[in-house]
């Protein structure tokens, strides 16, 4: 599952995603790992954390009340401070027109639910080494 951070800041991750029962379980996953993990359940508020104070990495879920993740995504790929923020979809919208689309807009990572915490968290260390 990874090793965890000894001696170094925990990057933060935001993770937006509406779902509390998953999103208590990747905190509590993500943290036990180091990361300091931001947990937002609704779209606007998530979009004005991120904009406002950008994250190391944001794990983003594409139906969110609000405002969706597809356009979460659109809006950190046109500002200036977050064009580059790595950003991992994790979502149930799993076809290949809804892939295509959030590769289209700039999404780094695409991942179906049900997953694998491991694997989700071997992806977030890549984005995040490779950032």
């Amino acid at each position: 599952m990874g090793i965890p951070m000894q001696g170094k800041s925990a990057p933060r991750i935001a993770l937006i995603e509406d779902d509390e029962s998953l999103a208590l379980l990747l905190s509590y996953n993500l943290d036990a790992m180091g990361y300091a993990v931001e947990w937002t359940a609704h779209g606007a508020e998530a979009l004005k954390r991120l904009l406002s104070d950008p994250p190391a990495l944001v794990v983003l879920d594409w139906v969110m009340p609000g405002l969706s993740g597809i356009e979460i995504l659109r809006q950190i790929r046109q500002n200036a401070h977050t064009r580059t923020l790595p950003v991992l979809m994790l979502t149930a919208r799993t076809d290949r027109e809804d892939r295509r689309r959030a590769h289209e807009l700039g999404v780094d990572a695409f991942m179906a639910k049900p997953f694998a915490v491991g694997d989700l968290i071997s992806r977030l260390q890549h984005l995040l080494s490779s950032g």
